[in-house]
């Protein structure tokens, strides 16, 4: 075994090694939820498509909470001086985050996604096999008791080290939608990121 092999060999290793590492899990207990029942018998058809929503971090969100705090104060010389939702979106917007998530998606065979006005959200459609591969992810029916209705969820999803800093939240993967207006915990991927089951409206 030559040197050159034996330094190649562990260059490797450590590069594997810290690729791992930077990988982030997400587990959620569905059992938590009473309104909702996992259904074992129910067939998955992972050639069926499914929707995710990526929501994006923005830029400059401590500058506005000042802001509105200067807008809101009447001996401030700011006082009732508001943005329009284009300043805001355009102050907002972060278009480093949006191309690397649509990066991600093109080089990985999604072609089927659509932004938000102001980028803060990227909706993306790709077959339930094809998440699974991405995110690690496994899917199960779950019904709503309630109303009947089936959703197909994960209980884990992998985030790719490369999106970490550009992704807030990924919606319909793991979170079971709350349709009594019950309002859900927020829970932690890593470092700034967060899953916040339940429904949202993305701005356009």
């Amino acid at each position: 075994m030559t040197f050159s092999f034996i330094v190649l060999s562990v260059v490797i290793f450590i590069v594997l090694s810290v690729v791992v590492q930077c990988v982030y899990t997400l587990q959620v207990d569905h059992n938590l939820r009473k309104d909702f029942d996992l259904v074992e018998y129910e067939a998955v058809d992972l050639q069926s498509y499914h929707q995710i929503v990526i929501a994006l971090k923005q830029n400059n969100l401590d500058y506005l909470e000042a802001f509105v705090h200067r807008v809101s104060d009447p001996s401030s010389d700011n006082y009732g001086k508001y943005l329009s939702r284009n300043e805001v979106g355009e102050l907002t917007r972060n278009d480093v985050a949006l191309n690397a998530v649509k990066n991600y998606l093109r080089t990985n065979n999604i072609f089927e996604y659509e932004e938000t006005l102001y980028g803060e959200y990227v909706t993306a459609i790709a077959s339930l096999e094809r998440w699974e591969e991405l995110l690690s992810a496994k899917f199960m029916p779950y019904k709503h008791l309630a109303s009947g209705e089936l959703y197909f969820r994960s209980t884990t999803l992998d985030l790719h080290p490369s999106l970490l800093e550009h992704i807030f939240a990924i919606y319909n993967v793991v979170d079971l939608p709350f349709l009594e207006n019950n309002n859900g915990p927020v829970i932690s991927i890593g470092k700034n990121t967060t899953l916040s089951p339940g429904h949202i409206s993305p701005s356009l």
